[in-house]
């Protein structure tokens, strides 16, 4: 499954990989929203790991999606619901820093 919208929204992919039960989500959100979800020496990330049970990592520093400002994001979990909480913590982050910083 993917959803593309615009550059300065989210995409998202959907694919199952790994071992067996393990949900992988490549999540690309804007270059300049990232550091929102990142938070000040990575707190805001390591914040959202530990309530949502999902591991997130990062793309590396100016490895962005081809032909895209877009930053990486891998979403991991066993199960679906951590995913669902990741993707809607983020997207409430994006569109905080896009009401607060682009509009």
């Amino acid at each position: 499954m993917s959803v593309w919208l615009n550059s300065t929204e989210i995409c998202v992919f959907l694919f199952v990989s790994g071992t067996e039960g393990t949900f992988h989500f490549k999540l690309l959100v804007p270059s300049i929203a990232a550091g929102a979800i990142i938070g000040k020496g990575g707190e805001t990330i390591a914040h959202l790991q530990k309530d949502a049970g999902a591991r997130v990592k990062m793309s590396k520093a100016n490895d962005f999606y081809p032909g895209k400002l877009l930053e990486i994001f891998y979403l991991i979990s066993s199960l679906v619901l951590h995913i669902f909480h990741c993707l809607k913590y983020t997207y409430l982050k994006v569109k905080t820093y896009q009401t607060k910083y682009l509009n």
